[in-house]
Order: C-alpha cells, then sequence, then structure tokens
C-alpha cells in the first residue's frame, strides 16, 4: 500500500478523544493508510507508527509517494530520527505507472542517493523488485552501480530488463536467495544465460524464476542450494546439463514448448533416454518433489525418476498415447494432475486412451490421488457427457488411488460475443455498438447475433445431481476415500462444487517449503 509520509514535526496535529496508550494499540492490527494517518498526528506515534508501517515490502506505482518514501528518511538536521527510522524497512517494490522523460528526470538523482547512501544504513532492507527496470535505469545513471553494491538483499525481482540491467545483475554483491528475472523480448545483443546473469549468487541463490532467458549453460556454474526453478518462454532444458547445474532441484516448472513439432519432441526423448550418464562430477536427480508445465517437455527430457506431485499441462501438439504411457511408467507420481485445455475433453472420449488407462496392471505403482482438470473446448459443446463420465469412471476403477478430482470448466464453450460483430457499410454502427455496450439495442429480437443459445454440453449439467456424481465415484473403487466434482464458468451455474471425504493432502517437502517461504 502506498502511503504519504509526515516529515515536519509542525505537521502533527493531536488525535482526539482517546489516550495515546489505545491509539498504540490500534496501530497493531491498522492498515497502512490508518497508520500513516496516526504518524501525523504527534512525535509519539510517528515513531511508533514506523514499524507498523515496514512490516512489509512497501509498494509504490506513484512518483510522488516514491519521493515521499525517499524523504521520509532524510529529515533535515535530525541524525538520531533518520537512524531510527531505518531500522524497519524491509523492502521495496517499485511498480512506477508513469515512466515518462519528465518523471525520470525528477527521480534520477533522489534513487541514486537513496540506494547509494540511505538502503545501506538499513539492516532489514532484504526485497527488492524494479518493474520495467531498463527503462528505470538508464535513466538514472548510477543507479544499477548502486544497487549493485548493496550486500543485504534476498529477493530481488526485475521486469522488462535490458543490457543495463543484466550489467546490474552480473555485478550484484548481495546473497540473493530467491531471483525473478524477466528480459526484454526485443533486446537482441545482451547476456541471457542465468549462469552469467547471476554470477555472483550461485552460492546462495535457492528459488529461480526465468523469462526469456537462455537455456542453461553446460559448463556453467553449480547452483548448489538452488531447489525450484520455473521457467518461461526459454528454450528447452537439457536434463543432464540442468543435473549438473542443479544437483539438488526439488521443483521444476517448464512452460510450454510449442516451437517443437512431435517429430522433434520423439527425437528428443530418444536421444535422452539413450543418453549414459557416466559423469562422475554430476549427482543425477533420484527424485523431485514435483513437477509441473509442458507434458511435452517432460517427455524431452525422458527423466527417470520419482515425481511425488506430477502437475502436467498438454499442448497444441497431441500427446500420442503410449508416449503418455512411458511418461507416467518412468515417473511413477504419488499424486497425478492432468490438465486438457488444447486438447480439451478429446483425450475422454478417445477409445485408445481409456482402454491403456484402464487396463489392469497398469497402474502398477502405489498412486494416492488422480486429478483430471478438463478444459472445454468450443468444439467439444456437444460431448455426450453420459459416454464421457463412463470412461473417466473406468479410469479411475483401474487405480488404487484414496482421492480423485474432477474440474470441469466449461467457460471457452461461451467466447462468442455480440463484440465480436463486424459492423460494416452501417451508418448507424458506432450507435449500434454503443446499444450493445448499454445493453438495450431495439433490434435485439430480430438479431440472430443476440440469442445466445447455452450448449449442450451445459444443459446437461444443468441436469446433473452432483451428490449423485460424487457417490457413483465412490462406488467405483472400495479404496476411494475422497471424490470432488467441480464445474466451473458454466452460464447459469457459474461454479458449483461437491465433495465427499477429506481434501487431498499433498506430502511436504521441507527443502521446498522452506524456498517457497522465501517467495514473494
Amino acid at each position: 500500500m502506498e502511503a504519504e509520509f509526515k516529515l515536519q514535526s509542525n505537521m502533527y496535529h493531536k488525535p482526539l478523544g482517546l489516550n495515546l496508550d489505545i491509539w498504540l494499540q490500534t496501530m497493531e492490527s491498522s492498515p497502512k493508510g490508518v497508520v500513516v494517518g496516526l504518524m501525523g498526528t504527534s512525535k509519539t506515534l510517528n515513531r511508533a507508527g514506523t514499524k507498523y508501517l515496514f512490516n512489509s515490502p512497501l509498494t509504490v506505482t506513484k512518483t510522488a509517494k516514491l519521493l515521499s518514501f525517499m524523504q521520509f528518511f532524510s529529515p533535515p538536521n535530525d541524525s538520531q530520527t533518520v537512524q531510527f527510522r531505518t531500522q524497519f524497512p524491509i523492502g521495496l517494490s517499485i511498480h512506477l505507472q508513469d515512466l515518462s522523460a519528465t518523471t525520470c528526470t525528477l527521480l534520477s538523482d533522489a534513487l541514486v542517493r537513496f540506494f547509494a547512501d540511505v538502503v545501506p544504513s538499513m539492516p532489514r532492507f532484504t526485497h527488492l523488485e524494479l518493474y520495467r527496470a531498463e527503462k528505470l535505469l538508464s535513466a538514472s545513471p548510477g543507479l544499477g552501480d548502486a544497487i549493485a553494491a548493496l550486500t543485504r538483499v534476498e529477493i530481488l525481482k526485475v521486469t522488462q530488463a535490458g543490457t543495463i540491467c543484466a550489467g546490474m545483475l552480473q555485478a550484484m554483491q548481495s546473497p540473493l536467495a530467491f531471483a525473478y528475472i524477466h528480459l526484454r523480448v526485443e533486446e537482441r545483443y545482451m547476456e541471457r544465460q542465468p549462469h552469467y546473469l547471476l554470477r555472483n549468487a550461485h552460492a546462495t541463490l535457492r528459488v529461480l524464476e526465468t523469462h526469456w532467458t537462455d537455456p542453461i549453460c553446460r559448463r556453467g556454474q553449480v547452483f548448489p542450494h538452488l531447489k525450484r526453478l520455473s521457467q518461461y518462454a526459454c528454450t528447452f532444458l537439457f536434463p543432464e546439463d540442468a543435473m549438473r547445474a542443479f544437483p539438488n532441484l526439488r521443483y521444476l516448472h517448464m512452460d510450454q514448448s510449442s516451437s517443437q513439432q512431435w517429430q522433434e519432441v520423439e527425437y528428443y526423448h530418444e536421444s535422452h533416454r539413450n543418453e549414459t550418464f557416466l559423469d562422475p562430477n554430476v549427482s543425477y536427480w533420484t527424485s523431485l518433489y514435483k513437477y509441473s508445465g509442458s507434458l511435452n517437455v517432460l517427455y524431452m527430457m525422458a527423466l527417470t525418476c520419482h515425481i511425488t506431485i506430477l502437475d502436467i499441462q498438454d499442448e497444441r501438439q497431441i500427446f500420442t498415447i503410449p508416449a503418455l504411457q512411458e511418461l507416467l511408467l518412468d515417473t511413477t507420481p504419488s499424486h497425478l494432475i492432468l490438465r486438457t485445455s488444447w486438447t480439451g475433453a478429446s483425450y475422454y472420449l478417445d477409445p485408445e486412451y481409456v482402454a491403456v488407462m484402464s487396463q489392469p496392471g497398469f497402474w502398477r505403482w502405489p498412486m494416492k490421488s488422480l486429478e483430471l482438470m478438463i478444459a472445454f473446448r468450443p468444439e467439444d459443446k456437444d460431448v455426450d457427457m453420459e459416454e464421457m463420465m463412463n470412461n473417466i469412471l473406468q479410469i479411475v476403477g483401474a487405480t488404487d488411488i484414496h482421492a480423485f478430482r474432477l474440474h470441469l470448466d466449461v467457460h471457452r464453450l461461451g467466447e462468442w460475443s455480440p463484440f465480436d460483430r463486424v459492423f460494416e457499410d452501417d451508418p448507424e454502427s458506432d450507435s449500434d455498438a454503443e446499444n450493445l455496450k448499454e445493453g438495450h439495442n431495439a433490434s435485439d429480437d430480430d438479431d440472430p447475433f443476440h440469442e445466445h443459445e447455452i450448449p449442450p454440453v451445459e444443459r446437461a449439467f444443468e441436469t446433473w445431481d452432483l451428490d449423485a456424481v460424487v457417490e457413483r465415484i465412490l462406488s467405483t473403487r472400495p479404496s476411494l476415500e475422497t471424490a470432488i466434482v467441480t464445474i466451473n464458468g458454466h452460464s447459469t451455474l457459474y461454479f458449483v462444487d461437491r465433495q465427499s471425504g477429506p481434501d487431498i493432502v499433498y506430502e511436504e517437502d521441507a527443502a521446498v517449503e522452506d524456498s517457497v517461504a522465501k517467495t514473494p
């Protein structure tokens, strides 16, 4: 939350009605806006409010607020107040909406002085976020050097980073534990290799999230304490390079790989599956706590280690049934979450898929829960839900799971909108569009576009007795203790859910839990 900071003692005005002790107690549970208001009433409350104001990182979106924040730590001729105030801030998120030339000129010198002279004296300042970092740094010469010289930052987030920001990252002296790096797509000549961008943090980094970076360097530095890696819009991650760089990784998220055709996916899979990893200096993964993201990327990596939680998403390319079977047998997940968005409901109407997933002995490892998250496509509007449910229950009946969740998202079935109409060669097109926006078009009764027929799938859901569906699921296996059914995005039902049995509980991994606790 943003706030105006009262700096001058002559601005104080005594609060009415309640004594000082009550106001102090009020501050403990009040939002930051209330705290700031109370801080302007007396010197005592101003000092007391400082610790409540900065007990979480402050987000600033306006230039005036940022200037006010920095001035708060530079009251004239009052070194004791400065020393007191600098004890409390734990972090700052600079998310300015206006980064015009005028704004940047106004902020430039103040930002450099603040990070060079004030922040180093803040013992608890460990969290820094810079949105549109390249523009901010390029407008403030010396700011990147001042930030790089800080020695206490543990959590760093930069977006829209370019060459100047890359230089700052490479020079960082802080013991970073969490790094979020979003690089500018349009920058052609800049360092994009995580090993080099974070070369001074390899001994401390525990969580890394990257967007638009290069693949892991084959002979780069080792990050021995990294537990969680998330990569978005990045080139394919080669398994041996990843194992060498992150020997103790527990949680891997990989975004989609839509650039690969299926032949290329198969090629990578076979190449990595046939590799013999014999490097004595590499600690090969024997297990992962969680993998989430692209089904294709995981298949291309050809991992053959146990994954406790496998949360996979389909892609544009159709994934073959034998490939899915091989992937599951290689990773033997304890908890499987299968999300189908590109393919919608098609898998669960495919006789080959149903036959493979329900064949005796297929689920030969002990799996505790199965979650099917189906996002219906517009072309799924006529799906026979009774047939689909029979197929799903056939799959569930072949397992020994204790918990099952079925999530049905139908919001895309009604994607067409009257705003998609193109008003051409119509002198009243502008007024028609306005009428549509206001919802009172006089020609609605004669307009075939205005009628929105609810798709058959949604009609079927309106007749469902969800309690009966849940009981039907539970009856498929004696081992089932929990059944959960949710319908989301329905035209009339909106969101409905039913559950029988306890919640689905995943095993905890101490290393991952610790890293997540540090995640902003």
